[in-house]
């Protein structure tokens, strides 16, 4: 995940924390082919955001294909829903079993027709295994443990109300100087 501010002073390196607010966000990915579905899905999480009163916005990006999502930057999501017949030569179980081979820690969610494919969700680590038509119940506790551990997963600062989240594995170190903070990051 990227760190995305509005802070305007930037450093090679890191970013400083000038008492300017971050605007951070979960990526979620959709691998859908049937575009009702997909509509269906972003609503959904819009209205989670509402209803969860989120400073920030979840970016959500869809693709029709596992091929065309294999070729993203896959380890910047936070959550993968997807289907398991896609258009392609690949289907979801594939494309899952790709993503856990490349090292991917992700959530995965299949969205499915098709309960056979339940078992085989227990051999790429799936957090979850939705029928459709999906709910928006379903929908929300999905996304509730996704928000529980990309909190795990990341520094969390809170500043007027504002949170920003920061991946662990990306800082380097804290300096503290008169009144502002530095947070050195990898990138």
């Amino acid at each position: 995940m990227k760190n995305q501010m509005s802070c305007d002073t930037l450093r090679a390196g890191g970013f400083w924390w000038r008492r300017r607010e971050f605007v951070c966000m979960m990526r979620i990915a959709v691998v859908e082919n049937e575009e009702i579905y997909v509509e269906e899905l972003v609503e959904f999480i819009r209205t989670w955001e509402r209803e969860n009163d989120l400073k920030e916005k979840c970016e959500v990006r869809s693709f029709k294909s596992g091929e065309t999502f294999l070729e993203d930057d896959i380890d910047s999501y936070s959550a993968v829903f997807m289907d398991i017949q896609l258009d392609g030569t690949l289907d979801g179980m594939n494309v899952a079993r790709q993503i856990r081979r490349r090292g991917g820690t992700q959530m995965i969610f299949f969205l499915t027709a098709y309960d056979n494919y339940v078992l085989d969700g227990y051999d790429v680590d799936a957090s979850g295994y939705l029928l459709k038509p999906v709910e928006y119940e379903k929908i929300e506790k999905c996304m509730n443990k996704v928000l529980q551990r990309t909190r795990k997963r990341y520094f969390e600062h809170v500043s007027k109300g504002k949170r920003c989240l920061i991946p662990y594995d990306d800082i380097l170190y804290f300096q503290s100087s008169l009144h502002y903070i530095e947070i050195k990051t990898l990138d």
